[in-house]
């Protein structure tokens, strides 16, 4: 609860609640550590999360043609055609449509695949007209990529089971059927010349999206999805994942030394709440979702539910009289959900006694009377919310790094059985000499003084790139780079989330500041769309 009163000050106020968002790096460590043995339980026997893609072939980058992709997820739903000229390149044309509210949420699933095929059908009229409704089947079928980022069950690449909707989504004829099926129903009333052949997340999209645009010294290890959601996918050993229930011919399909991509919906890592710092805010937020008790991590790291967060937290500073500016009746502060994380975005650019920062949030909210220190309590809010935010994500990050064994240090001669030794991820094992060196006596270092003091907190390393960085990239040889994708507008627009997010990173031991500095973090505009026709293609080719 809030400490202090007005008699002490509007400062100790904002202050105290502003620390509630606040995670220390003993408390981040917890995190971490739960959410590795969270990765080991999903791999093991079947829960709502590690969710097997059954995608066993990372891009190369010579794929070639044309393949449709629908994205849905969010409030939106993009149609694609992406275009793949196989040397590392494309082209998309793609057209996207706001999925209707009443849509989103219904009795039945038929609305919404209805008018996704409806789009489908306009899209191949304008960009592919020939290609069209009543066109001859036998000519040519396109294949489509469905990325659905709802949480599934896949039983294989193109089939799967809705398990739950999130993100304000609540359709119940949907659960417990296969999208892809739904979609092709919907596809096939109206005739036309496709075949969705690929199930697909967000999450997994990107990652092969930037798997396709890279070199193969270079390829994704994972991606993560920072937008009105959250997820993250990664390349998972095959010897790891037993949830899979394969029959003999399936294992002969699977090489034992293989990979496969995981889809995480880390959005439900703790939904327990074994770890996470849930405060009354997230409480409120979640117990007024649409799935109340589900993807507890996800409330209080994506976009559509930071707004919340802080709108929430400024009528408590009402009821405490601890604001100069007063807000309309129709204020986005009185109303459900009525913030939107652009606004946490926006605030984080503006300076103290900025007169253009005033009649911003004065719009922005319809408040009256708005002072110098009001701007400040919302920036303080607004910064403490999303540093949260970014550092869950730097654990969760961390945790998929920890089990990939990246980053373990080993020399080339010695099989370690880690992702880079993986030929289709195309890494070669990190190099020692110098660098290695670094890596071996800085945790020699760190496990000294864990000995000496193994309970102490350090402090939290700062919100922005650590000093010696450009020294360590030297150091980190270009094979031995960790690159990471990430689509999202909270990640893309918010000026200091990557900063934050890697100050996270430095705080957990296993990573520190050398192999923060192996991190390449890579933004992949639009990666679910053109991952889905990936998929595709690599089906294609899987049945020549």
């Amino acid at each position: 609860m809030l400490q202090g009163s007005l008699d002490d000050g509007r400062g100790a106020i904002v202050q105290s609640l502003a620390k509630e968002f606040e995670i220390n790096n003993l408390k981040i460590r917890d995190i971490v550590d739960h959410f590795v043995k969270q990765i080991k339980r999903g791999l093991q026997s079947k829960h709502s999360y590690q969710i097997p893609s059954f995608i066993t072939q990372i891009p190369s980058g010579q794929e070639k043609g044309l393949f449709l992709a629908i994205d849905l997820g969010g409030t939106n739903c993009r149609v694609c055609a992406v275009d793949l000229h196989g040397d590392s390149t494309f082209d998309t044309f793609q057209k996207k449509h706001v999925v209707p509210s009443e849509i989103r949420v219904h009795a039945s699933h038929e609305p919404l695949f209805r008018f996704i095929a409806t789009k489908l059908y306009e899209f191949l009229q304008e960009y592919v007209p020939e290609k069209g409704a009543g066109s001859n089947k036998s000519e040519h079928t396109f294949n489509l990529g469905f990325t659905f980022s709802f949480t599934c069950e896949q039983t294989s690449i193109s089939q799967g089971t809705l398990v739950h909707w999130d993100k304000g989504w609540d359709i119940p004829t949907a659960l417990g059927r296969d999208p892809c099926a739904l979609l092709q129903d919907a596809i096939d009333e109206l005739h036309l010349p496709v075949k969705v052949c690929v199930l697909a997340n967000d999450a997994v999209g990107t990652l092969l999206a930037r798997a396709y645009t890279s070199n193969k010294k270079d390829s994704a290890l994972a991606s993560i999805i920072l937008g009105t959601g959250t997820n993250a996918a990664y390349v998972e050993h095959m010897s790891n994942i037993q949830r899979l229930d394969m029959t003999q011919s399936d294992t002969a399909s699977y090489a034992k030394d293989g990979v496969m991509v995981i889809n995480t919906e880390w959005g439900c890592w703790d939904d327990e709440l074994v770890v996470l710092p849930h405060t009354r805010y997230d409480k409120q937020v979640d117990q007024t979702s649409s799935d109340p008790g589900c993807g507890l991590f996800e409330k209080m790291v994506s976009g559509m539910y930071l707004g919340e967060l802080l709108r929430l937290a400024l009528l408590e500073l009402i009821q405490h009289g601890a604001l100069d500016m007063t807000f309309q009746q129709d204020s986005p502060v009185h109303q459900p959900m009525g913030i939107e994380s652009a606004f946490l975005t926006k605030v984080a650019e503006f300076r103290q006694n900025d007169s253009s920062a005033l009649s911003y949030l004065a719009s922005s909210l319809a408040a009256k009377g708005m002072s110098a220190n009001d701007l400040h309590t919302v920036q303080t809010l607004a910064t403490a919310i999303v540093r949260r935010s970014a550092r869950l994500v730097g654990a969760g990050l961390a945790a998929i790094l920890v089990q990939s064994n990246r980053l373990q240090v080993t020399s080339t001669d010695q099989k370690t059985g880690s992702i880079q030794d993986v030929h289709e991820i195309g890494q070669k094992p990190p190099k020692l000499q110098t660098k290695g060196f670094l890596l071996s006596f800085t945790r020699f270092i760190r496990n000294l003084c864990g000995c000496i003091s193994p309970k102490k907190e350090l402090p939290m390393t700062y919100d922005t790139p650590c000093d010696s960085k450009d020294t360590l990239e030297k150091l980190a040889a270009e094979d031995d780079v960790i690159n990471i994708a990430v689509d999202g507008s909270l990640f893309e627009f918010h000026t200091e989330f990557e900063n934050m997010m890697r100050s996270a990173l430095r705080d957990i031991p296993e990573i520190g500041i050398l192999n923060e500095a192996r991190l390449k973090i890579e933004l992949t505009r639009d990666g679910s769309g053109t991952g889905a026709a990936l998929i595709a293609a690599v089906a294609e080719s899987n049945t020549k």
